[in-house]
């Protein structure tokens, strides 16, 4: 019997006193979403832009919010940043715990890590200290330790890992109920799962060019296929044995531009004002334009600034959107988050426009390289003709 579908104070141990939000992010975090969805269903009843933006907010609501959203594979990724800048505005630990947390689950890695360390140094938590002191309140360090477990272990930092189940497996049980006293919490079936892989063997037979292929994978392996658009028409699965998760993700590249016709993203340089040509020194705003269903929200864009240019930064977007990301000398790795709240009709295709800007530094003719822009949820993804600016002295 899975212990969580118990009632009464094994529930009350899940929420720790603080919610039905915190319940569910810690059942979606380990794992155990199919247990959330039938426990919290007036939580899940909700969009995270309505708890985002709710009369009763509180800032432990607010953080909650965040995380289930990454949770969910729909992070704001802007809105985090902004809770990241007012870190030391955060009152509790949960809070701090839970925002680390919601970096972690949406892809933030090396922010969420670098919370981490200045969360265990403003405690001053030495993992070689034979008694580490967490918090005045019972409830309260044995909450900060599960969720120091689930961040540890996210980022296979097993040394915290292993400190914190230590940690965990010596709390006093002395009061606590019939049904807590034999709880397993979420957190610790995570660590069990990602540090005590199963010994377990699955495979898969595919057909490729006419050409049959059979591979073995051991627990966390990875089969993968680098195809062009044409191969991958070819490509057919024709057995599988065990539990395999597919992941079909596509990267576009300038050679291979020319072997799709789904050319369907604008890409547009203007300087500043809007109007006239570009000079040398002048900011240049860098406009991407799109269609898409309402029902997706997530996106991943790479782009190439052309030689005269230089990236200069990224740029609000307006309400409800967001676009940020990573830059190396002319490549572009962005990602994008585009709210559909109030949509009634999610298959309505509506126009993006995501914008950022750089500066021009050397006058001259230049070809865009092809932007690349893929939607997260459905695998469907767009590419720009290739564009042509001019720079002036």
């Amino acid at each position: 019997m899975n212990p969580y579908r118990a009632q009464g104070g094994l529930i009350k141990t899940l929420e720790n006193g603080m919610g039905d939000i915190l319940a569910t992010c810690r059942l979606y975090a380990a794992g155990l979403g199919d247990i959330a969805e039938q426990r919290y269903t007036a939580t899940l009843e909700k969009s995270v832009e309505e708890m985002l933006s709710s009369e009763n907010q509180t800032t432990t609501k607010y953080i909650g919010a965040l995380w289930l959203g990454a949770l969910l594979g729909n992070p704001d990724y802007a809105l985090i940043d902004d809770a990241i800048e007012n870190y030391d505005l955060l009152n509790t630990d949960p809070e701090k715990l839970m925002l680390i947390q919601a970096c972690l689950d949406s892809g933030e890695l090396t922010k969420g890590s670098r919370l981490l360390d200045l969360y265990l140094w403003e405690k001053d938590i030495e993992l070689g200290r034979s008694i580490i002191r967490l918090s005045s309140d019972k409830k309260e360090t044995e909450l900060i330790s599960l969720m120091l477990l689930a961040s540890s272990v996210k980022l296979e930092r097993w040394d915290i890992a292993d400190r914190m189940m230590e940690f965990i497996s010596r709390r006093d049980t002395s009061s606590m109920s019939y049904y807590q006293y034999y709880v397993t919490e979420p957190e610790q079936l995570l660590y069990q799962m990602r540090k005590e892989k199963p010994v377990m063997v699955s495979g898969l037979d595919v057909k490729l060019n006419g050409e049959f292929t059979h591979a073995e994978l051991d627990f966390d392996d990875v089969y993968s296929l680098s195809l062009l658009p044409e191969e991958a028409e070819t490509f057919e699965v024709l057995a599988v044995e065990g539990a395999l998760t597919v992941v079909k993700e596509y990267i576009a590249f300038a050679e291979d531009i020319s072997m799709t016709s789904n050319k369907a993203v604008t890409k547009t340089y203007m300087p500043l004002s809007g109007i006239g040509d570009i000079h040398v020194g002048d900011i240049v705003i860098v406009q991407l334009a799109f269609d898409r269903k309402l029902m997706n929200t997530s996106f991943k864009i790479q782009d190439t600034l052309p030689a005269g240019l230089t990236f200069l930064r990224f740029v609000n977007q307006g309400r409800n959107k967001y676009l940020g990301g990573n830059t190396s000398g002319s490549m572009m790795d962005m990602h994008a988050y585009v709210s559909n709240y109030g949509a009634s009709d999610l298959k309505r295709v509506s126009r993006i426009i995501l914008t950022y800007q750089a500066i021009a530094t050397a006058p001259g003719y230049y070809r865009s390289e092809p932007v690349y822009v893929a939607d997260l949820r459905n695998n469907e993804f767009w590419l720009s003709e290739g564009e042509f600016i001019e720079v002036n002295r």
